[in-house]
């Protein structure tokens, strides 16, 4: 089975554009299949300001257990070893601020739960705040969690 997959995708189809999110990916689809690919960025629009906050997103921080003076240290992805949220546990460790606080945005799923139990025993180690606040994060904005969601103690651990 690896052989048709290897063979099939991605799919060299001449109507079809590949799009990559770095510049590292554009680099491997070209140099492994010999196919080009458009970079579009995984980036925030830095040009512009955000929207300010409103009435959905007003409680976040106390939400997820953060007092008036904590710095939001956001990695926001999921809990993931290609992430590497280790190396974000290192540089607050190194920074020392008990007002630093880590937020990951996103929880496993479905890669399995191994790494983020390793993440949240090194953040002890290290004596970082971890906060994970999978529960509240979705693809779009809802007010009742939806049934698969992650479970309760997602949130707010440390």
């Amino acid at each position: 089975m690896g052989d048709y997959l290897e063979i099939a995708f991605p799919p060299r189809i001449p109507h079809l554009q590949h799009v990559v999110i770095n510049q590292a990916a554009k680099d491997q689809l070209g140099w492994r299949k010999g196919i080009s690919s458009t970079l579009v960025p995984n980036v925030l629009d830095y040009e512009n300001p955000p929207d300010p906050i409103d009435d959905y997103a007003a409680d976040v921080r106390r939400e997820i257990g953060l007092a008036g003076s904590d710095l939001l240290i956001l990695q926001p992805n999921r809990m993931i070893p290609r992430k590497g949220i280790e190396h974000a546990i290192h540089l607050l460790r190194r920074l020392q601020d008990p007002h630093c606080k880590l937020v990951v945005s996103h929880a496993a799923r479905d890669e399995g739960l191994s790494y983020s139990e390793e993440i949240r025993e090194l953040a002890q180690d290290e004596g970082v705040k971890l906060i994970l606040f999978g529960g509240r994060v979705a693809d779009r904005r809802q007010l009742n969690r939806v049934q698969g969601d992650f479970p309760a103690d997602h949130r707010g651990l440390h």
